[in-house]
């Protein structure tokens, strides 16, 4: 049932490369994986499974499915205290085998997701699935083309180069691992939003890869923006190495960015074309139910506010016996603001943000995960005081 799938996300589950992007089909591989493990499925599940499986031999044609619901309260802050701030989206994947190697993707989504962050100003992002409010819209559509048994692999069309670059085995799904953009992605690694692009990867060894990528730098999800696409341009580059030590795995990724676009200076004295920047991307197991992860980056402090990043934590699955499906998550990220927003700003240093997340596994399709989020020196102000936030997930994935 899983040939297509397999296709899909062998690389993200296995080498973490290529395939990475197809978010939505890791989570239904994983969520798959998990049933398998259980009793025959019955009901609706059962059915679902036969009509893709259907699909999948007839017409080589294969699909995910993800509704998010959210709902996030500050609990403690200086402004907006007790105000809720739910959110929902939903993501429908479709990829399409054409030919060997080759495959089209599509994706939609749609929803209405402004979240807590626009009550509470910060660097963190403490909802990594808020964004704009559209119901309906063309998220991702790219061709992809893989050579010589997947060591040479190319895509190119509408796509998220985030989903290729700064990967992390246990800190990039915020549907399902943490929910704040700083423990999903490198905060000074100048993503785009899902737009034009193009990336090209070679994977000589299992344990070794390098790959590049370019993308509109201007780029907004909701629209195709063909009238004034890539006036600017992020290029990116990364470096990985996969090292097994018996049976405990790890993933080492080096990457480096340059954003070719005019951007004001933060002192205002004009503007600045090019804007460099390098980062890292750490996972490794250290038992079979523990894996840690760490990142760090920095930016050029001239034209980002952010000029130094890191971020640490880890992962624990089982965390009750018995529990096999459940997973407790952990993590600190800090954004150090760069000299040029301290003295525009008459700010402190840093912002640092805490998580934890306990993933419960209602159903193999079905997650709740309720979280809890700590900042302290929100957009590193002297006297911004701290927010506390909780909040909780139900997450469906088929």
């Amino acid at each position: 049932m899983k040939k297509i799938f397999i296709l899909a996300t062998a690389a993200c589950l296995s080498f973490h490369l290529a395939f990475a992007a197809e978010i939505p089909f890791q989570l239904s591989v994983e969520s798959e994986k998990e049933a398998e493990t259980e009793l025959e499925l019955k009901g609706w599940p059962g059915k679902l499974q036969n009509f893709r499986k259907e699909w999948e031999d007839k017409y080589g044609t294969t699909f995910a499915v993800i509704i998010n619901s959210q709902s996030q309260v500050a609990t403690h802050s200086k402004i907006h205290q007790g105000k809720w701030s739910p959110a929902w989206y939903y993501n429908i994947g479709l990829e399409q085998k054409l030919w060997k190697g080759g495959l089209a993707a599509f994706e939609i989504e749609g929803g209405h997701n402004l979240g807590i962050d626009k009550r509470l100003p910060n660097f963190s992002i403490l909802n990594y699935n808020a964004w704009e409010i559209s119901y309906l819209y063309v998220s991702e559509l790219y061709l992809q083309q893989n050579f010589f048994a997947d060591k040479l692999y190319l895509a190119a069309g509408r796509l998220d180069l985030s989903n290729w670059f700064d990967y992390n085995e246990v800190a990039a799904l915020n549907d399902t691992q943490f929910q704040a953009g700083a423990l999903v992605n490198n905060l000074t690694v100048p993503f785009p939003s899902k737009g034009l692009g193009a990336m090209a990867g070679i994977k000589p060894l299992d344990w070794f890869y390098f790959q590049v990528g370019a993308s509109d730098a201007e780029a907004a999800s909701t629209r195709v923006g063909l009238t004034n696409c890539f006036q600017g341009t992020l290029f990116i580059s990364e470096i990985g190495f996969s090292p097994q030590i018996g049976k405990l795995k790890g993933n080492y990724r080096f990457l480096f960015h340059l954003a070719h676009e005019g951007l004001e200076r933060i002192d205002e004295a004009g503007r600045k074309i090019n804007s460099r920047g390098f980062g890292i991307s750490f996972d490794q197991q250290v038992t079979g139910r523990i894996t840690l992860f760490l990142r760090y980056g920095f930016a050029d402090k001239v034209v980002r506010e952010i000029e130094h990043f890191w971020s640490v934590g880890g992962q624990l699955s089982e965390p009750i016996p018995g529990r096999k499906d459940d997973v407790f998550g952990i993590g600190v990220a800090q954004s150090i603001a760069g000299k040029d927003y301290r003295i525009a700003n008459e700010s402190g240093s840093a912002e640092t943000l805490y998580e934890v997340y306990y993933n419960i596994s209602l159903h193999p399709f079905v997650k709740f995960i309720p979280n809890m989020e700590v900042v302290t020196h929100p957009q590193a102000e002297k006297h911004s005081g701290t927010y506390l936030v909780a909040g909780a997930r139900l997450v469906i994935i088929f």
